[in-house]
């Protein structure tokens, strides 16, 4: 299934991803009183890659926000949706069913597509650039894609009967992380990418990580009998907490998959407001007045190992 993976170019897909996540309160002295928060996201869409150098993707998300304790009957909730596509590298978000809270309401911008333009208006740090230019080359991929099939990250543990899936014959299969093939992969792909060993110090630190972090990681897999593609998907992760960061977390991830390299019409908005506009209008909106914001960039954190 996995050197298929690269022959998929176009697909459809559904599912949901929820993430739990649970903290002692520090003003109670009961350790049953746990702070509470969760998300949850429903998702449904379709990608295509028949143009490596013009990915589009059409996606719709209802989104479940929960915050409070798990002893609290009332917890704070938030529901919104969301539409995102891209086309020709231009980023397209429209939002909907936004919650009317003050003293940021933002139901103003409900249902009226903002443009976003990804080489402008999303600034990437020197390694996220510098990792995408190598993900964007064949050679590289075909790298990253052996490393990983060598790796053997996934170990399968059990066989269970065959079934169907909107009519298709699948086998089904359980499967955990092997910890020492993640290891493997992580520091094979950063020596592929970046041109360079970790020391023996990261070695240390990396292992130390995932050892701490991944208390449980197990799921299930259904794979086509005749194509050899992943039909649909189950993962449930549960990660410890620390000394310090006494938070644990849950993630469940579901997903199905159809209509492999079947044609997918993708096409951009035709009535938007670029990201500079729309910021404006919040500002305007919540502190009144004007603002213009000509140069407007968004610059994202690193990603950085967590060391949960």
């Amino acid at each position: 299934m996995i050197s298929r993976l690269d022959t998929i170019k176009s697909l459809r897909y559904s599912g949901d991803l929820k993430l739990e996540t649970y903290e002692p309160n520090p003003s109670d002295d009961s350790s049953k009183k746990l702070t509470y928060s969760s998300v949850l996201i429903k998702f449904n869409g379709s990608s295509d890659n028949q143009d490596p150098q013009n990915f589009k993707s059409d996606n719709s998300l209802d989104i479940n926000l929960i915050s409070g304790t798990l002893s609290e009957t009332i917890q704070t909730q938030i529901n919104f949706s969301l539409d995102l596509k891209m086309v020709n590298k231009l980023i397209y978000v429209k939002l909907k069913n936004l919650p009317k809270s003050k003293p940021f309401d933002l139901t103003f911008l409900e249902d009226q597509w903002i443009k976003i333009d990804s080489e402008k208006d999303l600034k990437l740090t020197k390694l996220e650039e510098k990792v995408n230019k190598e993900l964007s080359t064949t050679e590289q991929a075909e790298k990253i894609k052996s490393i990983f099939e060598e790796s053997k990250v996934f170990q399968i543990t059990e066989k269970l009967p065959s079934e169907k899936i909107e009519g298709v014959n699948v086998y089904h299969y359980k499967f955990i992380i092997d910890k020492e093939g993640l290891k493997q992969f992580i520091i094979e792909t950063n020596e592929a990418l970046m041109e360079k060993m970790l020391s023996e110090k990261e070695v240390l630190e990396l292992e130390k990580t995932i050892n701490n972090a991944i208390d449980l990681y197990e799921g299930e897999i259904w794979i086509g009998k005749k194509d050899l593609l992943p039909h649909k998907i189950f993962v449930n992760l549960k990660t410890k907490g620390t000394e310090k960061e006494k938070e644990e977390a849950i993630l469940t991830f579901t997903a199905s998959f159809k209509d492999f390299n079947q044609p997918v019409q993708l096409e951009a908005p035709i009535k938007t407001k670029t990201l500079q506009e729309v910021m404006g209008e919040v500002f305007s909106h919540i502190f009144g007045g004007s603002l213009t914001t000509p140069n407007l960039q968004i610059t994202p954190s690193p990603l950085t190992p967590s060391t949960k």
